[in-house]
């Protein structure tokens, strides 16, 4: 992403993160090839951008649950899920993670929130409201990129392939 459409980016958004967590999930994003406005609008979504969140156990900006992913926290090198960047970065490998298990971005939200009926609503093709508030706020702030360019993205700017769905890209 070049630097000038990154800075009209955090300066202008729409969205309501701190232009900190902003550049951390474009980081993130650009590294596990998912579209930084997906990241963006799950930290929205999960703890409206606060880095001491919790509930239910789960922790920081993308409420991640410290006893099932232990494991990843040590891969990766993170020991505090409410500093931002560690937090960030255990959530972007879950999704990947999910994301090369599972193409369909409702059913991945589905189960990075948990959501015991996650397989029932992709079999049924329910898409929980959960899933649609993320994927409504992705979209609104992808759409926003798009006009701060001028021109409508035939091709994603992290991994370069056409779009086919919006909101997401495995490299």
């Amino acid at each position: 992403m070049s630097a000038i459409i990154l800075s009209m980016f955090l300066l202008c958004s729409p969205c309501t993160l701190t232009e900190n967590i902003q550049n951390m999930c474009i980081e993130a994003g650009e590294e596990k090839g998912i579209l930084p406005e997906l990241l963006m609008s799950i930290i929205e979504t999960e703890s409206a951008g606060n880095p001491e969140a919790e509930n239910n156990g789960c922790k920081g900006l993308m409420q991640v649950y410290e006893p099932v992913h232990k494991d990843r926290m040590k891969r990766l090198g993170v020991k505090n899920l409410y500093e931002p960047e560690g937090n960030i970065k255990v959530g972007t490998d879950i999704l990947l993670e999910l994301f090369e298990q599972h193409e369909d971005i409702g059913l991945v939200l589905d189960l990075y929130n948990g959501n015991s009926k996650a397989f029932y609503n992709f079999d049924n093709g329910i898409l929980s409201g959960y899933s649609k508030r993320v994927l409504e706020r992705a979209e609104e702030l992808e759409n926003y990129m798009e006009s701060i360019m001028g021109y409508e993205m035939d091709k994603c700017m992290v991994c370069e392939s056409p779009y086919v769905e919006i909101h997401h890209c495995i490299k």
